[in-house]
């Protein structure tokens, strides 16, 4: 399988476009992060997105910014 190229400056949308198929159901996110920005592209395209975090109150933020742009249901753990 070849893997498709990405730069410095492919975008996270760009990457989940190529790739829609091979993360579907394989989602997390780092809080204030790339994890965040690739969370929050690829809610877009999931169904079901499950972030995880050390702390509540920045998990809230992230869980409230994704939900606002997406309408994938979101797990916490």
């Amino acid at each position: 399988m070849l893997l498709p190229t990405f730069t410095k400056t492919t975008t996270a949308k760009e990457v989940v476009t190529v790739l829609a198929n091979q993360i579907q159901g394989k989602n997390g996110t780092s809080i204030g992060g790339i994890g965040f920005e690739a969370a929050r592209v690829v809610a877009k395209y999931a169904g079901l997105l499950i972030l995880a975090s050390y702390s509540a109150e920045r998990h809230k933020f992230s869980e409230e910014a994704i939900k606002n742009e997406s309408r994938a249901r979101i797990s916490a753990c």
